[in-house]
Parts: C-alpha cells; structure tokens; sequence
C-alpha cells in the first residue's frame, strides 16, 4: 500500500484510513475458504497476506469466491 495518489487533492492525508483498510482486509484474508479472484496484482499479494497468518488466528469457513478490484 502507498500513500501516493494521481491526485493529491483528494488524497487522504489521515494515516488512520490506510492502517483502518488494511485491519478490515485482514478479516477477510483470513478467511481460508475463499478463493480471491479479480486482479491478478490483488490476488498475488492478499495470497503473500494469507500465509502471514498464524494458523490458529485463520478462519475456517464455506468455499467462496472473492472478487479483489478497484
């Protein structure tokens, strides 16, 4: 994740927001029935994330596809 933006003006200059994202993402990356689909840059590195994970702090659950886009 980059704090750059094409657009300064609208970029959000509260770091509270970027470490926010990433705590919600890390609820459903660690989810291990899904199967993230969707961008493939998105994809690579929520799977990098998974492994991350302690495996008693993974979620079990249904098979579920995840669509990762912009």
């Amino acid at each position: 994740m980059a704090y750059k933006a094409p657009d300064r003006g609208r970029a959000s200059s509260n770091i509270g927001d970027y470490v926010q994202t990433i705590a919600a993402s890390s609820h459903v990356v660690r989810r291990q029935g899904l199967e993230f689909v969707g961008m493939k840059s998105f994809r690579s590195h929520s799977g990098l994330w998974r492994h991350a994970f302690l495996q008693k702090d993974k979620l079990k659950g249904p098979r579920n596809a995840c669509t990762l886009s912009l």
